[in-house]
This record gives structure tokens, C-alpha cells and sequence, in this order.
């Protein structure tokens, strides 16, 4: 059986650290020290120089005692502001919440909290597994900085699963929207207004009416199913596991 306290418990005391995003070391240093009392050593990366952070990326792997590849299982450390002194308050009707002075955190506390009892639940009970990666990353909420920076040279899954999204549990998307930044210049062009304005260019003016000509489907592409079943389905932005 799950041990629903004990989730609550562990779910807590990660909210109660503070873990903006960079600023993640305690954070980063509490769950090697968890992992490590269930069995589970992390190797924390040095990209700290790339990512500004004060700690890196946490990559672990487990063996398996079921043949077949690796899987791998994801979420992100860091939180977004305000996330000083966060505390996880319990309400009767089972949901949790901040205090309503900061974030609580569940994005990603809770999806970290999720991988470590599945784990420990897995070593606790000997079930039968594939061999699992995990992998925590710091400054998710700043474009991905930890994820970006990482060396997937040391990820042998082909399989992974983020466990970064709100929704029906069962439910799981492999397609979503992004956000893509740029910076333009715009040059102008100057006309004597009396005799020849038709020959200006308002770099002001023009950057609105032309915003239509960027192609946003070049920027980014989500790939497509490729199994027999799924490759002729349009591709949903969820989908819910069959009963």
C-alpha cells in the first residue's frame, strides 16, 4: 500500500525549503541526502557556470531485476517566486495549500515528491522493475537552464516521463505549447513628409502589421506518434490511460 502520510510528510518538508530558482542548493543537498537513506545515489553536475545556479542537475540510475531498456522519470527542483518560507498547509477536505503569502511549491515539489515514494515503494516491497533514471533539474522555470545545460551522453532510456503537469491522474501530454522568444530591429526609412511620404517606412507602425508573416509552425515542431496505431491519429494535446 502507498502510505498517503507519509507522501504528505515528505511533500511538506520539501515546501518548507526554499528553492527559487538558482537558488537551489539546500534543496539539491536534502534530496541526495533522502535518496541516499532509500538506497538511491544522485551525481550532481557542475553546470552551475551555465546555468547560474548554485547547484547542478541530479541524475541517478538504478538497476533493474526485469530485463528491457531504461526508464526515465524527470521533474525540477527550483520553484518560481515569491518562494521564501513557503509552508504547506493541510485542509480538511484533503487539499493542501500555501499559506497565501507565497507559492506552495507544487511545481515540480510535488512530481519530485512522486518519484521518490514510487521508488521507495518499489525497493520497500521488492517488486519487479526495468532498470530507472532519474533525473532533477534546477532553473526549470527560467527556460529550462539545468535541463539545457545537462549531459544526456549519460541517459541510456529511450523512455521518459516529466513529471511536471496538473490533471486527471492516469492522464499525460506529449504535446504542448511553448514559448519562443526573439529580438528584432527595426530600420526605418525617412521621407519629406510634403513631397514624397509614400517612400517612408514607420519602424513603429510596421512591426505590428507584419507580425502575421512569422510562421510560427518553423519554430517548432512536436513529433509525431510513430507506433502503427497512433501514425495516421491526429496528435491530441492529452490523453487519459485506458481503464
Amino acid at each position: 500500500m502507498i502510505d498517503e502520510k507519509r507522501i504528505a510528510d515528505f511533500f511538506a518538508e520539501l515546501v518548507s525549503i526554499d528553492s527559487p530558482s538558482l537558488e537551489e542548493r539546500e534543496m539539491a543537498d536534502t534530496l541526495k541526502i533522502k535518496f541516499a537513506e532509500i538506497g538511491v545515489t544522485f551525481t550532481e553536475d557542475h553546470t552551475q557556470e551555465q546555468t547560474g545556479s548554485n547547484a547542478g542537475n541530479l541524475f541517478a540510475r538504478i538497476p533493474g531485476s526485469l530485463a528491457g531498456a531504461p526508464v526515465l522519470f524527470a521533474a525540477h527542483m527550483d520553484t518560481v517566486e515569491p518562494a521564501k518560507g513557503k509552508k504547506a498547509v493541510s485542509h480538511e477536505d484533503g487539499t493542501v495549500t500555501s499559506d497565501g503569502t507565497t507559492v506552495l511549491g507544487a511545481d515540480d515539489l510535488a512530481g519530485v515528491t512522486v518519484i521518490y515514494e514510487a521508488v521507495r515503494h518499489l525497493i520497500e516491497t521488492k517488486t519487479p522493475h526495468r532498470p530507472i533514471e532519474i533525473l532533477i533539474s534546477v532553473g526549470e522555470e527560467l527556460y529550462c537552464k539545468g535541463a539545457n545545460a545537462f549531459d544526456y551522453s549519460q541517459v541510456q532510456a529511450k523512455e521518459a516521463y516529466v513529471l511536471d503537469l496538473s490533471g486527471a491522474i492516469g492522464a499525460a501530454a506529449y504535446a504542448a505549447p511553448t514559448l519562443v522568444s526573439f529580438a528584432a530591429k527595426i530600420q526605418g526609412k525617412a521621407a519629406h513628409a510634403g513631397f514624397h511620404p509614400e517612400d517612408g517606412i514607420n519602424s513603429i507602425q510596421r512591426p505590428p502589421t507584419q507580425s502575421h508573416s512569422f510562421r510560427r509552425a518553423t519554430w517548432m515542431k512536436a513529433p509525431l506518434p510513430t507506433s502503427e496505431k497512433s501514425a495516421a491519429a491526429p496528435v491530441p494535446t492529452s490523453f487519459r490511460k485506458a481503464a
